[in-house]
């Protein structure tokens, strides 16, 4: 899998999941999670499109 951002200096999931001490399917719910509760905090945001683009865009 590729780079998560935000943890780290582009820590691959696996390198993620041995730091943390759990399965690499764990970082994935857990990524999902936090992902679904920052999603729905930016939908009452009054700066939401310009908080979305920068934290959502993505990279080539």
């Amino acid at each position: 899998m590729g780079e998560r951002r935000g943890f780290g200096d582009g820590m691959t999931i696996d390198e993620i999941a041995k730091v943390l001490g759990v399965t690499k399917e764990q970082v994935k719910r857990i990524e999902t999670q936090a992902l679904r509760k920052l999603k729905r905090i930016l939908l009452n945001h009054p700066l939401r499109d310009d908080i979305s683009q920068f934290i959502f865009r993505r990279r080539a």
